[in-house]
């Protein structure tokens, strides 16, 4: 696509799974076709700004305030005597912000969520084609959007790029989209190697080199089923009472009220020296390494990125079936798929593989064949750019 300009939305910049997969796919197209320019439209900031900047023009919709720095006695008075007068200054609204930014003619909008709708809407008419990568499953939906913007959303996409068929089955079923409209994108896990001397070091502190470390990565809320991950440590230490191993989650929310919760049934199921929960870093793919099975523990996850990391770094994976994409990856011999919420099934998996070292190699190896066919670079950006090339008018 030389010389192409695209329109990239995304809802923030937070480190969580879409914006991460954007970054990544918009990198690759930039090596490859480097004449490609994007802009960028953003609902919100987050700790990857910086790297949308890095690759274009960025437009930040909201921007945190800065409420810890107190306000001078004289700019009190100065606003006091503004709203007396009527004298105020009005932020600009969203669709002239976004006019003023919005200054040349696109060959692509790229909308990266669902949950966009808002945004698409304030930009208007464009002259191109308008493309939603959706990563989402119902329950997100419900969670995320709002009716009429979701409604909007729907209505002005020509077209919609999909990374599993559960997300292709829901739109379908639940939002009546034409198959025609939909295209599935596989998500594009670059090769990275982790640093061995790394990985014995942190796994000396988490647990212990000759400690089995079973492990999950994600957010505390109810979808990713950390609850779920508590039962199962509690059911594997009953099974297994003498077992050298711990449960270890990654990414939980330290700061939130949730985590004093999660700590109170650790703490309660004697689960404290057993259990290890640890926050938001920037490193997660070094967890990942030291993992030595992967438990995809989620109710409801449409495509999990972290799930196809562990197969990049040749780890074993065990998941519910019914709870989105990650059964469809884990499918014939490539991982282990349990009934949904089945953790005591999940825990048998469990206690045979690491029974196993034969067989936790050949899960991971299986989960690192199919990583390759489907998600590594030569596969998943040739994919993603020729639906790029399709959708421009």
């Amino acid at each position: 696509m030389p010389g192409k300009t695209i329109l990239v939305i995304s809802h923030d910049a937070t480190r969580t799974g879409a914006p991460i997969l954007l970054l990544r796919f918009l990198r690759g197209i930039k090596e490859d076709r480097p004449n490609t320019t994007f802009d960028f439209i953003l609902g919100g900031g987050g700790p990857l700004l910086g790297e949308f900047e890095s690759l274009g023009r960025t437009l930040v919709i909201h921007q945190p305030s800065n409420v810890s720095t107190p306000l001078s006695f004289r700019t009190r008075l100065g606003n006091k005597i503004k709203r007396i007068t009527g004298n105020v200054t009005k932020r600009p609204r969203l669709e002239d912000r976004i006019s003023a930014f919005v200054d040349k003619e696109y060959d692509l909008v790229l909308s990266n969520t669902i949950t966009n709708g808002h945004i698409l809407r304030a930009l208007g008419s464009v002259h191109c084609n308008i493309v939603t990568f959706v990563h989402e499953l119902e329950n997100s939906i419900k969670m995320f959007t709002q009716p009429d913007a979701l409604k909007y959303n729907l209505q002005h996409s020509d077209f919609f790029l999909v990374p599993s068929h559960a997300v292709q089955r829901n739109l379908i079923s639940n939002h009546h989209l034409s198959k025609n409209k939909l295209y599935l994108q596989p998500y594009y896990i670059p090769a990275i190697d982790v640093n061995t001397d790394l990985i014995s070091d942190m796994k000396q502190q988490l647990g212990g080199v000759d400690c089995k470390l079973i492990g999950a990565i994600g957010t505390s809320d109810w979808r990713k089923g950390i609850d779920l991950f508590i039962q199962a440590a509690l059911q594997f230490r009953i099974n297994h009472p003498e077992a050298n191993v711990k449960f270890l989650w990654v990414g939980a929310a330290i700061e939130d009220s949730s985590y004093d919760r999660l700590m109170y049934d650790i703490t309660h199921a004697g689960l404290s020296d057993y259990v290890l929960l640890v926050g938001s870093v920037d490193n997660p793919l070094l967890y990942l390494a030291c993992m030595d099975v992967f438990l995809m523990i989620s109710r409801e996850d449409p495509y999990p990125l972290v799930v196809l990391e562990a197969a990049m770094l040749k780890k074993p994976v065990i998941c519910f079936d019914s709870a989105g994409g990650a059964s469809e990856f884990l499918a014939d011999g490539v991982g282990l798929v349990v009934p949904y919420l089945d953790v005591v099934a999940m825990v048998g998996e469990l206690s045979k593989l690491l029974d196993s070292g034969s067989e936790r190699e050949r899960y991971g190896k299986n989960a690192w064949e199919k990583y390759l066919k489907l998600h590594s670079k030569e596969s998943a950006l040739k994919t993603f750019a020729k639906h790029l090339k399709k959708f421009q008018k």
